[in-house]
């Protein structure tokens, strides 16, 4: 029990000798099956000149006692390139991998599986409190074996195939690739968390970071792009810039298109300049939000310098969005203090309509904005 057999018993669970009587010019094929020694190497030639001279190994578990290489051969064993598969307690040499396979770490152990490559598919920039999936289109032993690591845990953690957003900062996230280190990645992945400014709401901040991950994350290279992700590492912050502008200084194309948008009735009296900014904590770096994928709610004050309303008549909005040389109508809803807001996902010139109705049989007004 203490060694195993053999005439030199050594407590391998496979062993070739080569004292005189032995056979020679030995061909060893393994197709499956379980060796394991409590008390030695897996696979052991003992001392003197190699008889083997081929072998294959297609399949099987191979676990050697703790601290103890799988493979023990003498000095002259030539033979490469005969293991095509099987799981291993230790790492194996390269040379004894097939062609167009290769070794993969698995937790405890080993596995010899076939070779490939992988591209990974997931964001490199999420927020504080995101969590996304570490996607990967990936072929051979990649499927199944490529693992990730994240360098700080106290900015981003991984667990059952997620990353996730802990605190601000960067950590650098490493690829596995196989046994040899080869294909391995490592990628900075950056958390952030930006503070919105002038009242942007809950709800616009989301659609801010929406922008934010598209642009970041499928835009690599681009110039804008790497302002943005500079300014996500210094104290970003959103804010909404809502600036007047006198008729004077509205395009005068533009103030055309504005007023052949308009229906019969409505007048413009208001003109706005409107923009949503990334910028770094102290506001030296900036990115203006041009076009958002999703609504962003827009609130602007009451209109003044209106005619007093006419008993019998009530007042409505509408808000005109001057983009890219187009003209579009956008409903307004009038709040109780009299503010209007809308829904936009484009930022450039506003103008604000309005238009008295005539009710039928009624003097009574609708909620409208201050009047004079």
């Amino acid at each position: 029990d203490k060694w195993g057999n053999g005439i030199n018993p050594s407590g391998a669970a496979l062993q070739v000798e080569t004292n005189a009587g032995y056979a020679d010019n030995i061909e060893i094929e393994i197709n499956g099956g379980t060796y394991e020694s409590k008390k030695g190497h897996s696979f052991l030639e003992y001392v003197g000149e190699s008889t083997v001279v081929d072998m294959k190994i297609t399949d099987g578990k191979f676990k050697s006692a703790s601290g103890l290489d799988v493979f023990n051969v003498t000095n002259n064993f030539n033979i490469e390139k005969f293991i095509s598969g099987g799981t291993y307690s230790s790492k194996i040499l390269k040379k004894y991998i097939a062609d167009e396979y290769t070794l993969f770490a698995d937790s405890d152990k080993y596995v010899v599986a076939k070779d490939g490559d992988y591209e990974l598919d997931f964001p490199l920039f999420i927020r504080v409190g995101q969590s996304v999936n570490l996607d990967y289109t990936a072929t051979g032993g990649y499927k199944d074996y490529l693992t990730f690591k994240s360098s700080d845990t106290s900015v981003a953690t991984i667990k059952d195939n997620k990353i996730t957003g802990v605190k601000e900062g960067t950590t650098e996230i490493t690829t596995s690739g196989n046994a040899y280190d080869e294909k391995n990645d490592n990628l900075e992945l950056v958390v952030y968390q930006v503070d919105a400014l002038d009242e942007v709401t809950d709800e616009n901040s989301k659609v801010i970071d929406e922008w934010i991950q598209k642009q970041v994350n499928s835009k690599l290279g681009d110039e804008t792009t790497e302002l943005i992700s500079e300014i996500l590492q210094d104290n970003p912050q959103t804010k909404v810039e809502i600036k007047d502008l006198a008729k004077k200084d509205v395009d005068s194309e533009e103030l055309k298109e504005i007023e052949r948008a308009l229906e019969d009735g409505y007048t413009a009296i208001e003109y706005y300049d409107i923009s949503v900014l990334l910028q770094n904590g102290d506001g030296t770096k900036s990115v203006k939000v041009e076009q958002l994928d999703n609504k962003f709610k827009i609130t602007l004050p009451a209109p003044t310098n209106l005619p007093k309303l006419k008993d019998g008549y009530k007042r409505q909005f509408v808000i005109v969005r001057m983009h890219d040389g187009k003209a579009k109508l956008i409903d307004a809803t009038v709040n109780e203090d009299g503010t209007l807001s809308f829904e936009t996902d484009a930022f450039s010139t506003y103008a604000v309509a309005y238009n008295d109705v005539k009710t039928s049989g009624t003097t009574e007004n609708a909620t409208n904005p201050q009047t004079s």
